[in-house]
């Protein structure tokens, strides 16, 4: 979802009309991913350790002769 608003003449463009809306929209029930983290930071490679950790585990969970690949 994405929000833009025009700046007005004090050059403030309208966070806190965003805010509301946003939150009235997660209230209503429908709830917003949240953004991936930005590659290289310590949040990112925590998220690309679990992924690495859940393929070696489903792979490991796999019938010998379906391994490979």
């Amino acid at each position: 979802m994405s929000i833009k608003h025009p700046r007005w003449a004090m050059g403030g463009h309208g966070d806190l009309a965003d805010a509301f809306t946003l939150a009235i929209w997660q209230v209503c029930g429908q709830p917003l991913a949240a953004p991936d983290p930005e590659q290289g930071t310590k949040e990112w490679e925590a998220v690309d350790r679990e992924k690495r950790q859940r393929r070696m585990q489903e792979r490991a969970d796999r019938p010998f002769w379906k391994k490979a690949g």
